[in-house]
């Protein structure tokens, strides 16, 4: 995967590190095979792909709450650590893990 700063591509199988990807095949395994899957997605060869997308978005927020929890303690990265991390720019990765205004008026 070509990193453009901002502008991340989307990943496939060849971009995502080995160990990562035979985790989470393993996890998607267990999951769809598991009971509470059938309440989850629909039975039939499109489970793994729901699931797998379903808990795409659950990483999403735990990395956006990994990502503030970082941001709140003693050692606080910058936006620019944290970008860099992600492999885009600090601006893109304070709008994508910055809190909403309306969150920081709360």
């Amino acid at each position: 995967m070509v990193l453009r700063p901002g502008h991340p591509s989307k990943p496939d199988a060849d971009s995502v590190d080995n160990v990562i990807m035979v985790t989470a095949r393993g996890w998607l395994d267990g999951i769809a095979s598991s009971r509470r899957a059938f309440r989850v997605a629909p039975a039939g060869p499109l489970r793994r792909a729901v699931l797998a997308a379903r808990l795409s978005d659950a990483f999403d927020v735990l990395a956006a709450e990994a990502v503030a929890e970082a941001r709140a303690s003693e050692d606080c990265p910058s936006w620019t650590e944290v970008g860099h991390a992600f492999g885009i720019r600090a601006q893109s990765a304070h709008q994508r893990f910055g809190r909403a205004s309306s969150e920081r008026d709360a």
